[in-house]
C-alpha cells in the first residue's frame, strides 16, 4: 500500500466512493491505500464512510468523536 501524500484525485475518489455507500475495506482496495490511511483521511476531510461488517469502524469513530469539530449546515 502507498504511504505518500494524498492527491486531489484520491480525495475526490474517497468522497465519491463514500457517498456511494462503499465500506472502508472496499474504498481502501479501490484507491490502493491502507484502511488506516483511508480512515484517517476521511476523518480529516469529515467524510462519513459506511460501516464494515465487523463493526470496528463504529468503535473507532466513537473514540474519535471528542476530537472532531462537527459543522452544522443550513438548507
Amino acid at each position: 500500500m502507498r504511504q505518500d501524500l494524498w492527491t486531489p484525485t484520491e480525495d475526490a475518489q474517497l468522497r465519491t466512493l463514500a457517498l456511494a455507500g462503499f465500506s472502508l475495506a472496499k474504498i481502501s482496495k479501490q484507491i490502493g491505500r491502507a484502511k488506516s490511511g483511508v480512515w484517517t483521511r476521511s476523518l480529516k476531510l469529515q467524510i462519513a464512510i459506511a460501516k464494515d461488517q465487523n463493526g470496528t469502524q463504529k468503535r473507532a469513530l466513537f473514540k474519535q468523536l471528542p476530537h472532531l469539530e462537527l459543522k452544522a449546515t443550513q438548507e
